[in-house]
């Protein structure tokens, strides 16, 4: 940069000022605020895209790193649902029940057949949807559809099933942040070009402004013609 700043001020000085086809009037220096602003506006551009990508880059690790994790937890939820807590058949033993009346034993085997059937349901939809749920987090945003969730009584089975709801919100929550943050560190050929040269732009518009104010005071110490 500084080979950049030193070559700009010699060249701007020759042919701005000593060469006198070349040299600026009074009017012209007027005009160099211009280029010297619009070239220092691109550097300054250019530099905060760079810095501003570098940023994104490492918070995308941090992003990443949260997205997989929430996505580990929501297939983990999911997975219970296809576990032995849920894929299991009831018994009644006969000591628990030995004595009672018949419509009492009647009732409480309708109650384990209405249970089990609900355990059953809940227990084919977690097989189901466990393998819509690859094992590592997709590269797709969204997760799949797991279907509609069975309606169920039991209090166990609707902690379960709202574990997997909460838990697939807070990774699409998360994954959209990681999306978000992985577009910030892309950027168009345009703006490439301007990162690039933006080292470049600095010193070459501080380069025009120096000579700017050489160019005036030559012209102020001039006598008037």
């Amino acid at each position: 940069m500084l080979v950049v700043f030193v070559v700009a001020i010699i060249v701007a000085h020759v042919f701005l000022i000593w060469i006198a086809r070349t040299r600026l009037a009074r009017r012209g220096w007027k005009r160099v605020d211009y280029v010297w602003l619009g070239i220092a506006s691109l550097a300054i551009f250019g530099t905060a895209g760079t810095m501003r990508r570098e940023i994104a880059v490492e918070f995308a690790e941090i992003a990443e790193e949260r997205a997989s994790a929430s996505y580990a937890l929501a297939r983990h939820q999911v997975a219970l649902l296809s576990s032995s807590i849920v894929c299991g058949a009831f018994s009644t033993p006969d000591a628990a029940i030995s004595g009672a009346r018949i419509s009492a034993r009647q009732a409480q085997r309708q109650e384990i057949e209405r249970l089990q059937e609900e355990y059953d349901q809940v227990c084919a939809f977690g097989r189901e949807a466990i393998r819509k749920m690859p094992a590592q987090m997709p590269k797709e945003s969204q997760l799949p559809g797991l279907g509609s969730q069975p309606r169920v009584e039991d209090s166990l089975l609707k902690e379960l099933l709202s574990n997997v709801e909460r838990w697939r919100e807070d990774y699409s929550i998360r994954r959209a942040e990681l999306d978000r943050i992985r577009r910030d560190t892309q950027h168009s050929p345009l703006e490439e070009s301007v990162e690039i040269l933006a080292p470049l732009l600095l010193p070459l518009a501080l380069a025009l402004r120096i000579t700017k104010v050489t160019g005036e005071l030559k012209l102020e110490s001039s006598p008037a013609r």
